[in-house]
């Protein structure tokens, strides 16, 4: 079986919004024209992108943000990313996971602290 990617914000705000991600590239920040959008005055209109790698998972790459793209602490300006992630843009923490089986109830807004 395949393995499956999902974005999971953990943020009170939106605190648990899912992002299946299945297409190529995906773009993130606070415009609305993005493909993942997200209220945050924090981030930049067009943030960062998320590219699809050939072995499946995702490489996040900043887009010149002015607040920058933090993964596990760490300023990044590109990233192939790994299960359980944590992903900081302006105010706002995604919990990156890909994996196999992904049983998304794991990670219900109740057990996401």
């Amino acid at each position: 079986m395949a393995r499956k990617a999902f974005l999971i914000i953990l943020s009170e705000q939106n605190k648990g919004r899912r992002f299946p991600l299945t297409s190529d590239v995906y773009s993130c920040g606070r415009s609305l024209k993005n493909d993942i959008s997200v209220n945050d005055p924090f981030l930049s209109k067009k943030h960062c992108e998320f590219k699809k790698t050939m072995s499946g998972s995702y490489l996040l790459v900043d887009l010149g943000s002015k607040n920058g793209t933090f993964v596990n602490g760490k300023t990044v300006r590109f990233l192939e990313l790994k299960n359980h992630d944590i992903i900081t843009i302006g105010s706002v923490q995604l919990l990156y996971l890909y994996e196999k089986n992904l049983n998304l109830a794991t990670y219900d807004t109740a057990c996401i602290t």
